[in-house]
Parts: structure tokens; C-alpha cells; sequence
């Protein structure tokens, strides 16, 4: 069964660990689809993704992270897929890219920052092998 994403959700890009140099770039293109942008630290890796997403029924999480991960990461919320194409394209326009992206899901806003970062690497390296 496939996951559906909250479509009904306020529109948010949560980048972690995001570059000085994409932080306008990223900004703008928030601004261009009404979207709020956050810029997370690797303070908040131990965080679980709905409560960053600022979803109803999640809690700070006040036990440190395990693990701290240093790969960028974007994190979408909110976007239907026709909305998030065109973001997407707009990060090709203006030449960003970054490895580790991904769209909160009903199983994927349950697990740590940290986790969701680790399971998506596994996937990226396993993608480009």
C-alpha cells in the first residue's frame, strides 16, 4: 500500500544541514509556492519528522540523537505532485541539487530526523551502484 503524503498540510520545505551558498536559493523558491521555509541544524536530528513538520499529535523529542548525520537533506510537506514537479524544476533552473530528498509520508513522519536521513542515503547509494 502506498503511503500518501498530507496534501492538506501547510506548504513547507525543511532543509537539514543545507549549504550557506543554496540558503537564498532555497528561500526564493519557498517564497514562489507559498511555502515556509526551515533550516534545521544537526541539533534537531533526534526530532521526529512530524513534529518538525508541525503536525498534530507529535512531541519534542528531549533525548539526544544517536547518530548525527552531515548530509544535506530537503524535506517537503504539503506539496500535491504536480506543485512539487514544479519546484523541482525551478531547483534545476537555478542550479541546485542536492542527494537526499524526499516527501513526509504516513510511515516516514513516525521515525527520527537522523533515521529518515540514514534510510534515504541506503536508498541513494543503492540507486547509483
Amino acid at each position: 500500500m502506498r503511503s500518501r503524503a498530507r496534501f492538506n498540510a501547510p506548504k513547507k520545505i525543511i532543509g537539514y544541514c543545507v549549504a550557506e551558498k543554496d540558503i537564498d536559493t532555497l528561500k526564493t523558491a519557498a517564497e514562489a509556492f507559498e511555502a515556509e521555509f526551515i533550516i534545521l541544524g544537526k541539533e534537531s536530528a533526534g526530532q521526529i519528522v512530524g513534529y518538525i513538520a508541525g503536525f498534530n499529535g507529535f512531541k519534542e523529542n528531549t533525548v539526544p540523537s544517536p547518530e548525527v548525520p552531515d548530509k544535506e537533506c530537503l524535506i517537503f510537506s504539503g506539496f500535491d505532485s504536480k506543485t512539487l514537479d514544479r519546484l523541482l524544476d525551478k531547483f534545476d533552473e537555478s542550479g541546485y541539487s542536492t542527494d537526499l530528498m524526499c516527501v513526509i509520508t504516513s510511515e516516514n513522519q513516525k521515525i527520527p530526523l537522523y533515521q529518515l536521513i540514514k534510510n534515504l542515503w541506503a536508498e541513494h547509494e543503492q540507486m547509483n551502484k
